[in-house]
């Protein structure tokens, strides 16, 4: 592997934030960036011949404030959200009238909140009763099933989201990011979530990386948790200098 990243030309780094840069809270607000990963980042940002992509659910609003690193792009809501580009009105309205609909059918329980995103909302149940969250799951399907196929839900790691159709995720965004740095750039890509598997699929020749709990992934390798993520930055910024 280190002779692999010493010989490459270029390196595209497509990073998650959630379980990846950042430990999974209790709650979905507590993910804070560790502070030894911040330098690594605005180094890795800094070589000539490498980018870094911060890809994720989260919006952009907020992955600034979280990652205030120069040279890092971020792209919010998988990858959908960027600097410059507005957000469609209709879509937005849609979506406001639907997070009345689940503010009104969902039970107000401890552990299940309802977090707007702009562009698409999440129902969060990290902490939540499995009782309560058997409630949640049932009245937002049955607001999905009215709403025939106008918006899609996307399942993570404790967490439903609703999103307009148009929003592809990582996958189409990881494609994009392909035909834009072309054959000579090596790919390493890392995500702990459903949602970084369909990035890992379209990556060939690169290296993906699934973080967290072993488990059934398109990834080629696996780091146990955020702090096996600095150490592999660390090291990788150290052969790429």
């Amino acid at each position: 592997m280190a002779s692999r990243l010493r010989a490459a030309k270029h390196w595209l780094l497509l990073l998650d934030f959630d379980g990846t840069l950042a430990p999974i809270g209790r709650e979905y607000q507590s993910a804070e960036l560790h502070p030894a990963v911040r330098p690594i980042l605005g180094k890795l940002a800094g070589r000539r011949r490498a980018e870094v992509y911060v890809i994720s659910g989260r919006p952009l609003a907020y992955l600034r404030r979280m990652i205030d690193v120069p040279g890092v792009h971020l792209l919010g809501v998988h990858g959908w959200e960027r600097s410059g580009v507005p957000a469609p009105a209709r879509a937005r309205h849609r979506l406001l009238r639907i997070k009345r609909r689940l503010e009104r059918s969902i039970p107000r329980v401890p552990g299940i909140e309802i977090e707007d995103k702009g562009m698409a909302l999440a129902i969060h149940y990290r902490s939540a009763r499995p009782a309560d969250v058997r409630s949640a799951r049932q009245a937002m399907m049955a607001i999905l099933e009215r709403l025939q196929s106008r918006v899609r839900l996307l399942e993570g790691r404790k967490i439903w989201e609703l999103l307009p159709p148009f929003i592809d995720g990582k996958g189409a965004t990881a494609r994009r990011l392909l035909a834009e740095h072309q054959n000579e750039w090596l790919v390493i890509c890392a995500g702990d979530d459903a949602s970084d598997e369909a990035a890992f699929g379209v990556i060939r020749g690169g290296v993906t990386i699934h973080v967290g709990s072993p488990a059934d992934t398109r990834a080629r390798f696996w780091l146990r948790d955020p702090d096996e993520v600095r150490l592999f930055l660390e090291r990788l910024e150290n052969l790429i200098a």
